[in-house]
Order: C-alpha cells, then structure tokens, then sequence
C-alpha cells in the first residue's frame, strides 16, 4: 500500500504529533509499504525533498498555516495520484487533504487532534475576527465528509458526535509516548528551598497561561513562598512577546525563571527538578505534557478540561474552580502537600501505531 501523510509538521519538527507520525511512517516502511509525507518547511537547512525507493519527504516553504491550506492543494493532489490512501490532520492541512483525495477519488483518514466548538469565542490573547475565522474554520473542516475520523480520546469523540459526525465514522485512537524515553536515570534528588513549580509546552490560546500568570501574581501579592520554572518556545514570537510584557506587567518576575530551547534531556531534567508540573489548559485534545509528566513521576496540578481528566494520574490536585482564584488555591494545595492520587495509567505509543494500521487494512 501507498500512504500520502499530508501533515502540517513532521520530524525532525518536534511534539507529540511529530513522534506519534514517524513512529507509524517508520513502522509501515519495515512493514513493506511505501510512504509519501506532504509537510511544512521549519528550518532553512532541510532539503526540499529527501528519501528513497520506500519513503519520500516533501518539505514546502509555507509562510504560515493558512498558506498551507490553500496552495498546499495543488502539491497533495498530484501526489495523490501516486498513492491508495491519504492520512491527514487536524487543522490546516485537512482541507488541501479533502480536496486531494475527493479529485483523486483516494480515501481520506484524518485525526482530530482538538475540537473547541463555542470555546474558541472565550479563549483569552484572540481577536474577535480571528475567534471567527477559526470557529467557522473548524466548523468547515468538521463538515467535510472525511471516510475516517480518529479521535485522539473520548472526550473528542464525544466533540465530534455532537458536531454531527457519524459516530460508525469515528475510531477512538489514543495518542501514546515511548515510555523507554521517559525512564529515570541516576541522578541526585534536587532539594529546593522554594517550592517550585513547572509549566512546559508550546505557546496557545488554550494552554492556560493566562490563569497562570494571574495565579503566580495573586500569589506573589500574598507573600507565598514559590518558583515556577517556565518552559516555552520563543515562537510564534508575537505570543511570546505579550506573555513576556504581561510578565513585566505584572510584576512577577521574580517568581520565574524561563528556559526554551532546552534539549530533551535537559527538558526532561528541567521538569524532574521542579516539585509538581501546572497544566491549566482551557481544553486539551489529549495532553502530551500530563501523559510525559505522569511518565516522569510528576505531580500534577490539572484544569482536568477536555481530555486531562482521561489522561492524569498518580498524584494530582483538580482546580476546582478554572480560574486564576482556582489555580492559586490548588498552587497552595500543592505547597501544604495536599495530594489525591489514583492508579498511573499509560499510553504506549505501539499501541497506538498498531491501532493505526489496522485502521489501514480495513480501507484497502
């Protein structure tokens, strides 16, 4: 079988997503079939096209997301012709993929990392124009009749059902890490003289960043004792910028101390050394950052929004309330010790590459 993966990002790129599609690419090639990846162009130094008899990469210079989804059509759909099924995802890079395959007469797989429905129009750091386009964009894409869609966990196939896709559509396949990746290494456990806390993942709208600066500014006008080691990409740097300004803003930074670029083992190292990981998000798809924190050992303080309340186990404190009131009070929770726990749960990345190709065989 020949699959075209039209993807907005692919390693070396990296995220959850990035793994969770090499690992399948990877497995496919050993499997015997052959692989046509469509993709964005991250960094100058890739090469436009790399490969060989089993595998091809192609990286386009799309300025932004949107770019990708109207001229990265004419790409997907002369590389349809070259394949038997297209895989794709959520957001931008569905479109171009329907259309590909609807001209190509190629079924479509797409996954759908989130769906937010209303929420897009409360969401903090939006414009009220772009809280449109992005809600009518989704609706858009939701819409198109995909032959396959996989949600990511339940609290997005419930997302999708409710937005009227066919539920004998829809296939519950969760995301999953490489738990080898994850296992301690011998290392001296780190006292710190200040409880300190630990957010890390990309910059969005949804991460909850907005809680947390407002949670670390309520805190600190109280007199508690705290840190919280601030893990972020510089990009996209217009979000970067205002997270940096409401920082100064705020007064709070003393209270941060903020790293990026960090490689996985000092990220790793990075996030072990902190006392408890903060994942406040608006709503999360799956949650890479709480399955990643569990596997590290983590404590976790959680929104429990989406799907955190699916994937967070072991120790963890709920907000009770998603707030920056709620967020601060869980923070003092964490720092009187003042845990609940539950049994850990896993997401093995094998599991879900062999899900995925069984998926596969039942479009041939």
């Amino acid at each position: 079988m020949k699959i075209l993966f039209i993807l907005e990002y692919f390693h070396p790129n990296i995220g959850g997503v990035e793994t969770l599609f090499k690992a399948l690419t990877d497995r496919l090639v050993n499997d015997g079939h052959k692989i046509i990846v469509l993709t964005t162009k991250v960094s100058k130094d890739s090469p436009f096209k790399e490969g060989s008899e089993k595998w091809i990469i192609y990286r386009f210079p799309f300025i932004n997301r949107f770019i990708f989804t109207f001229l990265g059509f004419f790409p997907a759909l002369y590389l349809s012709f070259k394949c038997d099924l297209i895989h794709t995802s959520s957001y931008n890079a569905g479109v171009p993929a329907f259309f590909a395959g609807l001209f190509s007469r190629k079924k479509v797989v797409i996954t759908f990392h989130e769906v937010w429905g209303r929420l897009w129009f409360s969401l903090p750091y939006l414009s009220l124009p772009l809280r449109y386009l992005y809600f009518y964009y989704e609706l858009l894409l939701i819409k198109m009749p995909f032959d396959r869609y996989i949600a990511i966990s339940k609290f997005t196939k419930r997302a999708l059902i409710n937005s009227k896709v066919p539920e004998d559509k829809i296939q519950l396949i969760y995301n999953g890490i490489n738990y080898s990746d994850f296992l301690p290494k011998s290392e001296s456990v780190v006292e710190n003289e200040t409880y300190t806390f630990c957010f890390f993942g990309r910059l969005g709208v949804s991460k909850g960043l907005d809680l947390l600066l407002d949670a670390i500014e309520d805190l600190s006008k109280r007199n508690v004792k705290f840190k919280l080691n601030l893990i972020i990409p510089k990009t996209p740097k217009r979000f970067y910028n205002l997270i940096q300004k409401l920082i100064s803003r705020k007064c709070i930074e003393d209270h941060i101390d903020q790293f990026d670029n960090l490689s996985f083992d000092d990220l790793k190292s990075k996030i072990k050394s902190s006392d408890a990981v903060i994942i406040p998000s608006h709503s999360e798809g799956f949650g890479f950052s709480a399955v990643e924190s569990v596997a590290l050992g983590m404590p976790i303080i959680t929104s429990g929004k989406g799907s955190l309340s699916e994937v967070v186990s072991g120790k963890f404190i709920m907000m009770k309330d998603h707030s920056a009131s709620g967020l601060a009070k869980a923070m003092e929770l964490a720092i009187d010790d003042k845990w609940e726990s539950s049994n850990l749960m896993k997401f093995e990345l094998s599991n879900s590459v062999n899900d995925l190709v069984e998926l596969y065989k039942t479009l041939e």
